[in-house]
Order: C-alpha cells, then structure tokens, then sequence
C-alpha cells in the first residue's frame, strides 16, 4: 500500500484488509506518532515511514518485538557502515542523535492476534527540519555522505525481511535467542536513570534487560522490573 501521503502510517491500520502481511508506506507523514501516543516528528520527504502489519498466532513474546524490531534496524545500518545503538525500549541512535524509531500496536482481541510495526528511518532529514526537534536527530546522508547513500527501495526491502524474520521467530518461541545481540548494542547499561511511569519516579542504574525485554534498574531499594508499556520517559540522569 503504496502513498505519497497519510496522517500516518499507523493510523487506521486496524481497518487494513486482508491478506495480510501487508506493508504500508508512505511518502511523507502529517501526523506521525511515537510510542504513548506522542507526536513523531516526520520530515516532509526523504524519509522512510513504513507499517508493516501481521498476524502472530503466539504472543507469550509479544513484549520482545519492539527491541528487536530496533535491533533490525541497527543491524542494516551496520552493513552500510553506520555503527548505532539502542535506546530502550525503542529508538536508534547514533552518537547520541536519534535515527530511527519503532512503534508497535497491537490488537489482541483478535485470533491471530493482529500487529503493526511501524518504522520511522532519517535517510534525509533537512536541517530546517532538525532544528525544530526538541532532541539531537540524524540521518543516513549526514552519517555516510551523499556518495555512499544507500538506495532506499533497498533498504525497505531488507528491512522488511528483517521485521518478518523477527516475527517468524516470535512464532517459534524462540525470540529471546535475539537478546544477546540487543544487549551488546545497550546504550543504557551501567547510566544512572531517572524513571517516570505515569504514578511514581525511580532512580538507580541501568542493568540491560530481562528475558520479557524488561528494564532491569538497580534502586536503592531492590530491582525493579519495568516494561516499556508501563514507562513514560526515561532520562539518563546526569
């Protein structure tokens, strides 16, 4: 499902018919969204917007498909020379500046239950556009000059078959197997962070992640276990 322009990629994707998977991509985006309904802040083109949207029969590792959704992403900017981390529980960075996000939704009322991952890639951001940002952002251009740029119709391809691979391991059981490879690229691990989850704040240090894809945070109290969908920021603090 091809389109110059949408609200966003995400949105409606309950009402996508079937078959599915199906991939939704846009050109440009008026009304992106990031994880808690926050606001993404999409370029007018350049970009890569995508949702790819599927069915899982299994979902006793749902919570595991945004982090390697991420770590789908960091890999492919690996073979293009781009070295990235990962910001728990969603975003790519490079050298401290964002350049990727996922959100992933999900309806589990229905059987299968029904997903959509949605990707957001700087491969262009122009610098009008960045200096409107509240963070440091990035792009593929700036981090690989326009000579070593890859092709986007590549990168949506490879892209696409990294997401589906993760589902299909999801589908196996066997998604926790990624979770070496995400902790390596850790941008979190040993910080001390401040935590809000919409009713209490936590303070301690940063101990990668569990089995589920929880934040483990060493407090002054004990270790407490924190899922991305009970977290509302994250702050390392300083």
């Amino acid at each position: 499902d091809l389109r110059w322009s949408c609200r966003s990629t995400q949105a409606d994707w309950r009402r996508q018919p079937e078959p599915w998977p199906r991939l939704v991509i846009s050109e440009s985006q008026r009304g992106g969204r990031g994880r808690l309904g926050r606001s993404w802040q999409s370029a007018p083109t350049g970009n890569l917007y995508l949702s790819l949207l599927v069915s899982l029969q299994r979902v006793d590792e749902l919570s595991l498909l945004p982090l390697l959704s991420g770590l789908v992403i960091a890999e492919l900017l690996g073979r293009h020379g781009v070295d990235s981390g990962l910001k728990w529980p969603n975003d790519v960075l490079v050298n401290g500046a964002k350049i990727a996000g996922v959100l992933v939704e999900a309806d589990l009322a229905s059987r299968p239950a029904r997903l959509a991952i949605g990707v957001g890639l700087n491969w262009w951001l122009p610098a009008t556009h960045r200096g409107a940002l509240d963070r440091p952002a990035t792009d593929l251009r700036e981090q690989l000059g326009n000579h070593a740029l890859p092709d986007r119709t590549g990168l949506l391809r490879d892209l696409t078959e990294g997401l589906l691979q993760q589902v299909d391991l999801l589908e196996a059981g066997q998604g926790a197997s990624r979770l070496t490879a995400w902790r390596s690229r850790d941008l979190l691990r040993g910080h001390r962070l401040r935590i809000d989850d919409g009713h209490n704040e936590y303070l301690g240090r940063a101990a990668s992640i569990d089995e589920q894809g929880r934040l483990l945070l060493q407090c002054g109290d004990g270790l407490k276990r924190l899922s991305s969908g009970e977290v509302t920021r994250v702050w390392i603090d300083q």
